[in-house]
């Protein structure tokens, strides 16, 4: 059965209990989701079926996905139905978690307090229990991270990580889902 849901805008993925993955748009409901198959190995009895162990969506139709047995986290242009790029990341990862800032992801280890983004080695930011991570932005050049001592940015542009809010030690509450911040735009 299914295990995660992702959403975000007109779009909706399906995680299932054995990794496979579905995707449907919302304004089509009623009709059946399409099972996405990046590596186009469908009919191929000698090949392994893609599987996830963590995804995430953006309002774009950008699909993120975290896979262990593979290797790699993938991009996945969910409306052309293709494969926008693979890059691989064998990692131990006890719980994870994927966010995004433009098609720049950001891999989560939950309960250890690591990161991994794209391009750059790992991140031990020492984050404590509960950590949430805010949805991935397709105008966005940061993901936020909240445990319940802190708010974590994590620019994609290569910038360390930043404590936000709290100092550390303190518990400030059970942490929410962060949002990004968008600029207003002001009427001439």
């Amino acid at each position: 059965g299914t295990t995660s849901v992702a959403t975000a805008g007109d779009y909706v993925v399906y995680r299932t209990d054995t990794g496979a993955l579905y995707a449907s748009r919302l304004s089509r409901a009623g009709q059946s989701v399409t099972e996405l198959d990046p590596f186009g190995t469908a009919g191929d009895d000698d090949a392994r079926t893609y599987t996830a162990d963590a995804v995430a969506v953006d309002e774009s139709g950008m699909l993120f996905a975290y896979s262990a047995v593979d290797g790699s986290v993938i991009r996945y242009d969910i409306d052309a139905d293709e494969l926008r790029g693979r890059d691989a990341l064998a990692v131990d990862v006890a719980s994870p978690v994927l966010t995004a800032a433009g098609e720049q992801w950001v891999l989560v280890d939950a309960e250890e307090g690591r990161a991994w983004v794209r391009g750059r080695e790992e991140l031990d930011l020492g984050t404590a229990d509960q950590l949430v991570v805010g949805d991935p932005d397709p105008a966005a050049r940061t993901v936020y991270l909240a445990d319940e001592q802190s708010l974590w940015s994590i620019p994609v542009d290569g910038s360390e990580p930043r404590r936000e809010v709290g100092a550390g030690g303190n518990v400030l509450g059970q942490p929410a889902k962060p949002v990004t911040p968008r600029r207003r735009c002001r009427n001439a």
